[in-house]
């Protein structure tokens, strides 16, 4: 039986807060690299520091395979990157979140079907590169 995919070649997307302590808000975007992503979590880095709060919640937006992903969550770890001067995060999707975009669940099952029809990972990523 095959594995849940995960995406792990990185790739550009555009990250903001939408809201705090349960009030709707728009922050400017941030252009973030994610280099890991699943289907409960992804992780991303960026030279900006974020606050790691469950009253903070984030939207990632990824334009992968000619559709633009919406990824809803919090950030729940930040490590500092020595060598590299940023920071290194995981954000949590939130459970029961609808988006208006289609989410990780559709960005890994259209993967998982890409992968079986013989696609190389990088060709998916690709596109992603061009945000």
């Amino acid at each position: 039986m095959r594995s849940i995919p995960c995406l792990t070649e990185p790739f550009y997307a555009r990250l903001k807060i939408i809201q705090v302590h349960r009030r709707q808000i728009s922050s400017k975007d941030s252009l973030v690299q994610v280099i890991e992503l699943d289907m409960r979590k992804l992780r991303f880095q960026s030279d900006l520091k974020f606050p790691v709060s469950s009253n903070v919640v984030y939207a990632l937006y990824a334009e992968l395979l000619d559709c633009e992903f919406e990824f809803v969550g919090t950030i729940v770890k930040s490590i500092f990157l020595q060598k590299r001067a940023g920071f290194e995060y995981q954000l949590n999707y939130l459970e029961g979140v609808r988006t208006k975009k289609p989410s990780a669940g559709a960005l890994l099952s259209a993967i998982a079907f890409l992968e079986a029809l013989g696609h190389e990972e990088g060709q998916l990523n690709a596109k992603a590169n061009n945000l």
